[in-house]
């Protein structure tokens, strides 16, 4: 049996251990000032070995919301070359091993809601193997 890959909510972490405007969580963003991530579609298997290990490229969003466009582009800017320097992400299961991030975007603005709150974005991908046991 297959383990259940940990990647997102690792990476959620590993976050939450820089100084940003809010602890990050995986899923959406709440009503009020926030951080989430997320995987995207088109993840994809970039190598397929004969014993079952695949090496994939997860792609990943991390989603701000706040009053303050400073403070969002300033704590996707810190997460940007953080996940860009980091060089070690470990599963608490094992069910990855952590190769390199490449982030696939700058921080954009994606809406304004009613309330004045901003919701920024950034993407990146992350290259890990997965070993199938």
């Amino acid at each position: 049996m297959t383990q259940s890959l940990d990647f997102i909510e690792v990476f959620t972490r590993k976050l939450g251990e820089l100084n940003l405007i809010a602890n990050p969580k995986t899923g959406i963003v709440s009503e009020t000032d926030s951080i989430a991530t997320s995987l995207l579609p088109g993840s994809r298997t970039v190598v397929k070995y004969y014993d079952g290990t695949e090496e994939k490229q997860i792609n990943v969003e991390v989603m701000i919301k706040t009053k303050s466009i400073k403070r969002a582009i300033q704590d996707l800017n810190t997460i940007s070359e953080f996940v860009e320097e980091l060089k070690n992400l470990e599963s608490n299961n094992r069910s990855f091993q952590f190769i390199k991030f490449i982030n696939s975007s700058e921080p954009f603005h994606k809406a304004q809601d009613e309330k004045g709150y901003w919701l920024f974005s950034f993407n990146t991908q992350a290259q890990i193997i997965v070993e199938r046991k």
